[in-house]
């Protein structure tokens, strides 16, 4: 079988060798030059190596990551036919500039026609913003060009996204802001190429919308290499593919492959290893048609205003001393009223709260809304026990397969709580638009808190969705996270749904806060904003099923009112239905 494979790749590569590739495209991640010193690996040291690899190579558009100005200029020493745009994350472009995601191109083959930069953040077109619990400012350098013998035109657009667990929301905002991004630059759909390095293996949902618009060549190409990019420096087991190329457009991949050879006596040019791929133009593109990111709201969508609200329990409320209530309740329902929406979770409900809230939202809201509620903690003389509840318009929607489950790391069939946190009730339906029979499964409630937890309730509750959601329907998870957006909570639950907040752009909100400010509102773009961001409203299969988020609002108004109703704030967002 072994050597029934190596033939066929031995006849695929020299079947290509006779297809002539229009040109080369390269992502490296050199590591910044002053890094990796101590160690043995600085930029001195590497120098010979990665230039030798780039004459051997010979890329015709080079996108390079953690390139500070000494290495920029090696680069154009060694390799005078180049020339690059881009500066530094900081917008920098001088002798001193810092870490950069440049352009290069060989003037021999391409000419560069426009160019640009935009950064990761809420105002992309400010030079060194960022946001989102980013570390550092993230960029992306674009430029348009023509390959000069066939006459194409095309785009690419380089850049390196943030790393590590704390930051999966920043990608997934990212990502958002990216493909809004090529829309703007390229409204007429020329070829696209997009690569970099992107701190992930693109298996959480949201690269969805990515890998639906674009081909990955790792993927798309006959010829690839499936293995690991991140090195470290040593010869790694596994596949941490992080540096990834995509396309679109009229182009074919003819090769994909990651370079992890030695140059110069050296094992290695840098702590990532090179990834390339080649490609050459087809007649035609294929048929624009219209992509996820391109819909618009339009009469006769069905469209679905979903919230969450943490209520603030009695007990926690004696406990903080906070404004009983007794004396909050009937603003609680005014808000409520005043909100709008459709489907409604609340969680930290108390025994008093309970018993309270059925008629309150009658009142408020009429006959038509109907309220489900479930104590987590089956003892009634636990009087600080805590449920959670749905409230949802009867009039719209009628719900089937309704289910009452535990957040348990192993059998959730019973109330357990296995992490030694409180019970954690969790409530699922499948929900019909009487109207016109959309279909879409709906899970309300509240994470535990604590380092255990963190580990694997994420997971619980994508395990639970997958068994109690067989239809695979698109599904909502209204819920309090109990944890700020890092971590392996977040990490695994963004693997299948996404934020409804990283499905807008423009991003509508300032700062994202959740949690009702102590000594008045939070700054935009600072990390305190985003450490108390808790509510989600989260979304799966929205690329499949068409669905769009027309508003995600925190409603920090509630701050104003006094007393204050909740240390959270309401979270809602209207969901359009193609």
């Amino acid at each position: 079988m072994k050597k029934a494979v190596i033939l066929i790749a031995l006849f695929l590569t020299s079947l290509l060798q006779a297809q002539e590739a229009d040109f080369r495209i390269m992502s490296f991640n050199m590591e910044r030059g002053d890094l990796s010193v101590k160690k043995g690996w600085g930029w001195d040291v590497r120098k010979p190596a990665a230039l030798a690899m780039l004459d051997l190579r010979h890329p015709d558009l080079l996108g390079v990551q953690e390139c500070n100005s000494e290495q920029r200029d090696d680069i154009l020493g060694r390799r005078p036919g180049y020339r690059h745009i881009g500066a530094s994350v900081f917008g920098e472009t001088g002798e001193h500039a810092t870490s950069g995601n440049y352009i290069f191109y060989d003037t021999a083959t391409l000419e560069l026609l426009d160019e640009g930069m935009f950064w990761y953040a809420f105002r992309p077109d400010s030079a060194g913003m960022y946001t989102w619990i980013a570390k550092k400012p993230r960029s992306a350098t674009w430029g348009k060009f023509r390959h000069k013998s066939t006459g194409k035109e095309f785009f690419y657009i380089n850049n390196h996204l943030q790393n590590g667990i704390d930051a999966v929301l920043n990608r997934a905002m990212s990502i958002t802001l990216l493909l809004a991004k090529m829309r703007e630059i390229n409204p007429e759909g020329l070829p696209m190429l997009y690569s970099g390095d992107l701190n992930s293996k693109c298996v959480e949902g949201y690269y969805t919308p990515l890998q639906e618009e674009m081909q990955e060549a790792a993927i798309a190409c006959p010829v690839t290499d499936m293995g690991t990019t991140l090195g470290g420096y040593r010869r790694k087991e596994g596949a941490e593919r992080i540096d990834h190329i995509f396309f679109s457009g009229a182009l074919e991949g003819l090769r994909y492959a990651v370079d992890r050879d030695a140059y110069e006596g050296l094992e290695y040019v840098s702590d990532h290893f090179p990834v390339y791929a080649d490609f050459r133009f087809t007649p035609a593109a294929p048929q624009k048609k219209d992509y996820w990111f391109d819909l618009k709201p339009a009469d006769g969508d069905v469209s679905v205003k979903a919230g969450t609200w943490n209520l603030f329990s009695t007990v926690e409320r004696d406990e903080r001393k906070a404004p009983t209530w007794n004396s909050v309740k009937e603003s609680v329902a005014q808000t409520v009223a005043s909100l709008g929406t459709d489907i409604m979770a609340f969680q930290e409900l108390t025994e008093p709260m309970v018993r309270d809230l059925p008629k309150l939202m009658k009142n408020a809201l009429g006959k038509k809304y109907k309220l489900w509620i479930q104590f987590s903690d089956p003892n009634p003389e636990n009087t600080a026990r805590e449920a959670v509840a749905l409230l949802y318009n009867t009039e719209r929607f009628s719900i089937s397969r309704q289910r009452v489950s535990w957040i348990t790391a192993g059998d959730y069939e019973a109330p357990s709580k296995p992490w030694g946190d409180d019970y954690r009730a969790l409530l699922s339906a499948v929900f019909t638009d009487k109207a016109s029979g959309k279909q879409f499964f709906v899970m309300a409630g509240k994470f535990a808190r604590g380092e255990n937890p963190v580990k694997y309730e994420g997971n619980v509750i994508k395990k639970m969705e997958r068994e109690l959601n067989k239809e695979a329907l698109p599904s909502l998870l209204l819920a309090d996270m109990n944890t700020a957006p890092r971590g392996q909570v977040w990490l695994s639950l963004l693997n299948f749904w996404t934020d409804a907040a990283a499905l807008m752009y423009p991003f509508p909100d300032t700062c994202f806060s959740t949690r009702v400010p102590k000594d008045g509102f939070y700054e935009s773009n600072t990390p305190k904003d985003w450490g108390t961001k808790y509510d989600i409203i989260g979304i799966s299969r929205y690329v499949k099923n068409g669905i769009l988020v027309k508003e995600h609002t925190v409603h920090r108004e509630i701050a104003n009112l006094v007393p204050v109703p909740s240390d959270h704030c309401p979270v809602t967002a209207t969901l359009v239905f193609k």
